[in-house]
């Protein structure tokens, strides 16, 4: 479905952070590329890995 599309993903450090390694995943399930861009407060929150 979205095979060939390139999804960059800014995160911010607000609690709704968490919500975008969802939609990260659902993404990339569906066949986008996604590349996160993350503030410092960002990465209080979630793990650049995850």
């Amino acid at each position: 479905m979205l095979e060939g599309v390139n999804v960059a993903l800014g995160v911010s450090g607000s609690i709704a952070a968490v919500k975008t390694v969802e939609l990260a995943h659902e993404l990339r399930r569906h066949g986008a590329a996604v590349r996160a861009v993350m503030t410092d407060s960002a990465r209080g929150i979630v793990h650049p890995w995850s």
